[in-house]
């Protein structure tokens, strides 16, 4: 299952994060690791390789936890560790600052990263919420139905089951600056109205001016739980 949507429409203009890519990666990646793994897996300039590769993946994921604003990052530690020939887990911390001010925000990473495709998953991030300016707010209910209605409807294209629905039962929302908010969600993927249903974790960002959906974010199977919860702690 995909992990981000494929329905343009559901991607607005407007997101800041469109611009992401324009962002110096050597605020990311300005300097090469000290030393290398200690299994040997990756060298001074393999490691520094990653720095560059992962900064993207990284800036994208912060932004949305901070409202879908532009960002610069700053890698403090990065440590990878071998999986097997290709796959590589990485995890660090490093800084945030929204562009425009003159805060750092601390956050933590893991993710995953292929070195024979040179390509990384989505990150799990860790963030200083109130550091980052983000507060509990209390469910919207029409967002909630909202967001059911559209990732059934995807996920019954996806899934070439007509009859699939989306059924969320842990619902959080988070506000920064009052005009985005963030919706985190754990719910059930039933794709026959008879059959077992399937953990999802999902991560939303909506914007209240424009009254758009700014970006869809899941993940289903048996670590969506897991995921969901480590969104959650990070929150706090």
């Amino acid at each position: 299952m995909r992990q981000k949507l494929a329905a343009a429409a559901l991607l607005a203009c407007s997101w800041a994060g469109g611009g992401l890519a324009a962002q110096p990666a050597s605020q990311a990646a300005g300097r090469p690791d000290p030393t290398p793994a200690p299994d040997g897996s990756a060298t001074t300039a393999a490691t520094e390789a990653i720095r560059d590769a992962i900064a993207g993946p990284l800036i994208d994921a912060i932004s949305l936890r901070l409202g879908g604003r532009a960002v610069e990052l700053r890698l403090d530690l990065v440590e990878v560790r071998a999986i097997d020939a290709d796959q590589r887990a990485i995890r660090g911390s490093g800084a945030a600052q929204i562009v425009g001010r003159q805060d750092w925000i601390g956050f933590r990473f893991g993710v995953r990263y292929d070195v024979r495709l040179r390509r990384s998953g989505r990150p799990d991030i860790g963030i200083d919420a109130v550091a980052a300016g983000e507060r509990d707010v209390p469910n919207d209910p029409r967002l909630v139905r909202q967001l059911e209605t559209m990732l059934s409807a995807d996920l019954a294209q996806e899934l070439r089951k007509p009859s699939a629905q989306l059924r969320l039962d842990r619902v959080s929302s988070v506000e920064d600056d009052g005009q985005r908010l963030r919706i985190d969600a754990l719910g059930t993927v039933y794709p026959d109205p008879y059959g077992p249903g399937t953990p999802l974790a999902v991560t939303a960002l909506y914007d209240r001016p424009s009254h758009a959906w700014l970006r869809l974010e899941y993940r289903s199977g048996d670590d969506a739980a897991s995921g969901f919860q480590d969104r959650r702690a990070s929150a706090r």
